[in-house]
């Protein structure tokens, strides 16, 4: 999962524009108990193939460098009027 805390409504919804750190931290949590989880059912499911990947550290990236993706418009604040 990506960073949940730092989705446009919730980050206006902040008051300051920021991430919501304990969203986050949900986010994180969710992806650490999936793992043990696909591993246990490929145990009881023969020929279960699944992939993971880690887009919460992938979209955490691309927010604090994203011109090393090819942003070329930065959006830093979101105002609340």
């Amino acid at each position: 999962m990506g960073p949940l805390g730092c989705v446009p409504v919730v980050r206006l919804l902040s008051g300051t524009g920021g991430c919501d750190d304990d969203l986050n931290q949900l986010a994180i949590g969710l992806d650490d108990a999936i793992k043990p989880m696909l591993t246990g059912l490929t145990s009881r499911l023969h020929g279960l193939v699944y992939s993971l990947g880690n887009f919460y550290d992938q979209a955490m990236d691309n927010f604090a460098h994203p011109m090393a993706f090819g942003k070329s418009f930065i959006l830093q604040h979101i105002v609340v009027i």
